[in-house]
């Protein structure tokens, strides 16, 4: 534990998770950890008493601001204890763009094929040092603007955004990286040749998603290790990473050791660190 970051003003919500201290990893306390971060502030005196003084008075105040909810996973017919499920945003409309009602429950089948997977993940792991994983529901949205008028605003991890693309030798590929990564095809040395978007087709085909639900848990659905997988960097300075579960119309927050695990173990993909 360095008191220098603190005095430095890293005091995000992951970081006061990363503490490990029972404030703020109970899994009755950590909805509120961003509000803790966010009482805390950047400026706050770097000794050890004055800290701890600080942010047990923060969790006072987040608990009065008003403690969010989790329901169990037995909300989605699911059984890990380690499965928490957010459905504050899950009644929003997106009024921007409609979803045909055939793509919406096709989202459903892959979303609950994909959520059975982490929970059986989770409740075969549960021993082994597993973090929670959160699940938030909410409507179905296709770019990040979307995703940020309509969902939740206190995930765990950064918002990601994932690309479906292929070489000239129809390689395919799927990157995930940060929102705020600037991503250069040209510049990305995967597979021969300069790289471009796949079709919605081939999305289809490869992944079993549709436009919008792009991200890396569709490799699920890849059981021939025919597409490769590449994840932004950066993403190793942060300990949750987010994505859809196959569906736009969820999120998944996964500790990023335990969704590297599931990446390799269940669905039989190494991360190569672009």
């Amino acid at each position: 534990f360095s008191w220098q970051r603190v005095a430095l003003g890293a005091m995000t919500p992951e970081y006061l998770w990363s503490l490990g201290s029972s404030f703020c990893r109970g899994p009755a306390v950590v909805a509120f950890v961003p509000r803790v971060a966010a009482a805390v502030g950047p400026s706050q005196p770097a000794t050890p008493a004055a800290f701890c003084s600080t942010v047990a008075s923060a969790c006072a105040t987040a608990v009065v601001a008003g403690r969010k909810a989790y329901e169990p996973a037995a909300k989605l017919g699911l059984q890990s204890p380690l499965l928490r499920v957010d459905v504050s945003c899950e009644g929003n409309s997106n009024d921007h763009q409609g979803t045909p009602v055939e793509d919406f429950a096709y989202m459903m089948e892959r979303r609950q094929a994909c959520l059975q997977r982490l929970d059986k993940f989770l409740l075969d792991g549960q021993q082994g040092g597993l973090h929670e994983v959160y699940v938030y529901l909410h409507p179905p949205v296709y770019t990040c603007e979307q995703a940020h008028q309509y969902c939740q605003q206190d995930m765990l991890g950064p918002a990601m955004k994932n690309l479906f693309v292929r070489d000239k030798k129809k390689n395919f590929f799927l990157i995930s990286a940060l929102v705020n990564t600037e991503i250069k095809l040209k510049d990305i040395k995967l597979g021969k040749g300069s790289l471009q978007f796949a079709s919605s087709d081939d999305l289809k085909a490869m992944l079993q998603l549709l436009p919008g639900s792009v991200g890396p848990f569709g490799l699920l659905n890849d059981t021939e290790q025919k597409v490769g997988f590449a994840l932004d960097k950066t993403a190793e300075q942060h300990d949750y990473l987010n994505f859809h579960p196959n569906a736009c119309n969820a999120s998944v927050s996964m500790h990023r050791e335990d969704f590297l695990r599931f990446a390799r173990d269940v669905m039989a993909h190494e991360a190569t660190l672009l």
